[in-house]
């Protein structure tokens, strides 16, 4: 059965009640997780991923681990070596050869 339809309203409305209810319970969640987001906003997260990629007979976006990859993504640049290839003529990693005399740049 399809979830009904929820607006911004309701949705800002339901995360600031689970928000409080899972803080008054005191839950003992860690929100000092390490990475792009906090604790609590990757449980958010994690709640919208799903909430747009349901789980039904096929496994639901958190299942698959859209959320961590939106996370690797958003740090895929900090350390001292990028886990991506960023290939553009002003990054030094160009791997194709100057047009111009032919040598790799």
């Amino acid at each position: 059965m399809p979830l009904p339809p929820l607006d911004r309203r309701d949705f800002l409305r339901s995360a600031a009640a689970v928000t409080a209810v899972a803080g008054g319970l005191g839950l003992g969640l860690d929100c000092s997780r390490p990475g792009f987001f906090s604790r609590w906003e990757f449980l958010t997260l994690e709640a919208l991923c799903d909430r747009l990629i349901p789980p039904d007979r096929d496994p639901g976006a958190t299942a698959l681990g859209v959320p961590h990859y939106i996370e690797g993504l958003l740090t895929a640049l900090d350390g001292l070596r990028p886990r991506v290839f960023a290939g553009g003529p002003f990054s030094g990693r160009h791997p194709f050869p100057d047009t111009r005399n032919g040598t790799p740049s």
